[in-house]
C-alpha cells in the first residue's frame, strides 16, 4: 500500500475537516460564507462613482448614499455591496466617503453594523484601502494599495480653518509651485474651509450632521505633473446659503432672473468679494483661486452645490443643471504644476 507522506498526509487531514466543517454548517444552518451577510441590508454601490461625466452616473452615486444613509438612519445592519463597481473618480468618492464618515459621527456608539463585499476589480479595493473606507467597515482581508494612481491619493477631514489644516492636503505640494502660487492655494483653500465653517451649517438640513467633530473632506494628489484636489462639506449649499448672507444681493438677482437655478446662483456667487461675516477678507478666495485656475492652461474646476454645477475645463466655462441634488458642496481642481510660474 502506498504510503502518503507526512507533508501530504497533513494537506489531506486538512482538508477533510474542511469537508467536514462545511457539510455540518449545511445542515445546520450555521454561518458560511454565503450566508454570512443574510441578516444585513444590502445596498447595492454604483458601477460608476463620478458626479461630472454623466447625469446617469451622477443620479446612480445619489441614490446610492441615500439609500444607505436611510439603512443606516434606522439603525439595520447594513452591508455595501461594491461587486459591481468598476470605477472610483474622486468627486463621487468623496461624497460618499463624506456621507460615511459622517453619519458614524452622527450616530455614534448607536451606530449599526456597517460592512462591505470586495469588488471584482482589485484597483478600486485598492482606492478603498488608501482612503481609509475598509478600516472604517473592519473589512478582514489584507490589501495593500499599489497603482500610482492609487497610492498618490491623500485623504484628510477637519472642522477649522487653520494653517495645520492647509498642510495636510497641500504641504507636499510647496517645493513644486511657486511662492505666489503658494498663496493662492493657500487663500483658496482656506477659504472653502471658512465657507464651511461660518455658511454651510447656519441652517437645518435634511440630513442630520455631526457638531464637533468633521465638517469638511478633503482629497489632493499629485500624478503626471498635475495637482488634483476635491473639497466637500454637506452644509445647505451655496445656492441656500447666499439668500441668507446676501439678501439684497439676492433680490437683485431675482430682478434680473424670477427663478435663478442652483446653477445661475453658483455662477453669481463666484462674482461677488464680500460674506456674511462683513469682513473684508472673506468671500475673496474662492474668486481669486478661480482667477488662478483660469489663468493656466490645462486646468479644469468644477463647484458642486446642490443641483447645480459650474466648471471651467480649459479656460471654457460652463453651467450646468441636474435633476438630483447633493445636498451640500463639492469642489474639484485639477492642474500643470509643471507649467505654473510668476504672472
Amino acid at each position: 500500500m502506498y504510503k502518503l507522506s507526512p507533508k501530504a498526509k497533513e494537506r489531506v487531514e486538512r482538508l477533510t475537516r474542511i469537508r467536514t466543517r462545511r457539510h455540518f454548517n449545511r445542515k445546520y444552518g450555521f454561518d458560511t460564507k454565503r450566508r454570512r451577510y443574510v441578516e444585513f441590508n444590502r445596498i447595492a454601490a454604483p458601477r460608476r462613482f463620478a458626479l461630472t461625466y454623466d447625469e446617469n452616473n451622477r443620479n446612480a452615486v445619489i441614490q446610492f448614499i441615500k439609500k444607505m444613509a436611510k439603512s443606516v438612519l434606522k439603525k439595520k445592519k447594513t452591508l455595501i455591496d461594491f461587486s459591481a463597481t468598476e470605477r472610483m473618480h474622486t468627486c463621487g468618492t468623496l461624497l460618499f466617503v463624506s456621507e460615511l464618515r459622517n453619519l458614524i459621527n452622527v450616530l455614534g456608539r448607536k451606530c449599526p453594523v456597517i460592512r462591505c463585499n470586495r469588488s471584482h476589480n482589485s484597483k478600486v479595493m485598492e482606492v478603498l484601502q488608501q482612503i481609509g473606507v475598509l478600516k472604517l467597515l473592519k473589512y478582514r482581508k489584507k490589501i495593500s494599495a499599489r497603482a500610482n494612481d492609487v497610492v498618490n491619493w491623500k485623504f484628510t477631514s477637519g472642522n477649522s480653518v487653520t494653517g495645520e489644516d492647509y498642510d495636510r492636503i497641500l504641504s507636499h505640494v510647496d517645493d513644486k509651485i511657486t511662492e505666489t502660487k503658494q498663496k493662492d492655494f493657500y487663500v483658496g483653500i482656506t477659504e472653502a474651509m471658512a465657507n464651511t465653517h461660518h455658511h454651510a451649517y447656519i441652517m437645518n438640513k435634511d440630513r442630520p450632521v455631526a457638531n464637533g467633530t468633521e465638517s469638511w473632506w478633503a482629497f489632493s494628489q499629485i500624478k503626471d505633473g498635475r495637482l488634483h484636489v476635491v473639497f466637500c462639506d454637506l452644509g445647505i449649499g451655496i445656492p441656500k446659503s447666499l439668500p441668507v448672507q446676501q439678501p439684497s444681493w439676492f433680490q437683485n438677482i431675482k430682478q434680473l432672473l424670477p427663478s435663478p437655478s442652483d446653477s445661475d446662483l453658483i455662477k453669481n456667487a463666484i462674482e461677488i468679494s464680500v460674506s456674511r461675516t462683513n469682513q473684508s477678507h472673506r468671500g475673496k478666495g474662492l474668486r481669486q483661486f478661480v482667477k488662478v485656475v483660469e489663468g493656466v492652461q490645462g486646468s479644469f474646476l468644477s463647484i458642486h452645490s446642490n443641483r447645480g454645477r459650474y466648471g471651467i475645463d480649459n479656460g471654457n466655462k460652463g453651467s450646468y443643471l441636474y435633476k438630483n441634488s447633493i445636498s451640500g458642496t463639492l469642489i474639484e481642481w485639477s492642474m500643470p504644476i509643471e507649467t505654473i510660474g510668476e504672472n
